[in-house]
């Protein structure tokens, strides 16, 4: 059977998520602060009361047994049943099963950050699209075509980091507002 571990999530969704169980066929348990010292395979094989955890504010999903399509023909079941999740999703493969689940929160959470900034630069970037350059002197054209370039490359970069993102969607939010 699929499994499913939640943390951080209200009550009610917990437990409207057993409840559908015998349609999901996905057995769905709370996971507390206390468990977080547990791997992610062991947090599977525990049956835990809900208990309000307080070490993340994020929501966490943990999955065991699903494949990609099983992971969204279950996310598209909860959207169905008006229940979807929003928080963080964590497949269960042989490369994390054996991580401290503090420790595996921690960097997926950093990694959802980055992703989340990453969009909001893209989105930046297309808002760029419309600027009418030639109102501006060469110099600052040549200036906005190289910010612009920067953030392009950074986004193409698999090594980029929060830090650096957060600091190209500065710099060109900067130069817009000088634009306008």
């Amino acid at each position: 059977m699929k499994k499913i571990r939640l943390y951080g999530c209200p009550k009610e969704m917990v437990e409207s998520y057993q409840r559908i169980t015998p349609i999901t066929k996905v057995e769905v348990s709370s996971i507390n602060d206390d468990d977080l010292s547990m791997t992610l395979e062991e947090s599977f094989k525990i049956d835990n009361d809900y208990h309000e955890n307080s070490i993340y504010e994020e929501m966490f999903m943990i999955m065991q047994g699903f494949d990609t399509v099983a992971m969204m023909a279950f996310l598209n079941k909860l959207k169905e049943l008006d229940i979807p999740f929003g928080g963080i999703k964590i497949m269960q493969t042989d490369h994390n099963k054996d991580w401290k689940l503090m420790e595996l929160f921690k960097e997926v959470k950093q990694e959802h950050e980055l992703f989340q900034k990453s969009e909001v630069l893209k989105q930046v970037l297309m808002s760029t699209n419309n600027i009418k350059l030639h109102s501006l002197s060469e110099k600052k054209q040549v200036i906005f075509k190289e910010t612009l370039m920067k953030g392009y490359m950074i986004l193409q970069s698999p090594d980029r980091t929060l830090e650096v993102v957060e600091g190209s969607i500065k710099e060109i939010l900067s130069l817009l507002k000088e634009i306008q």
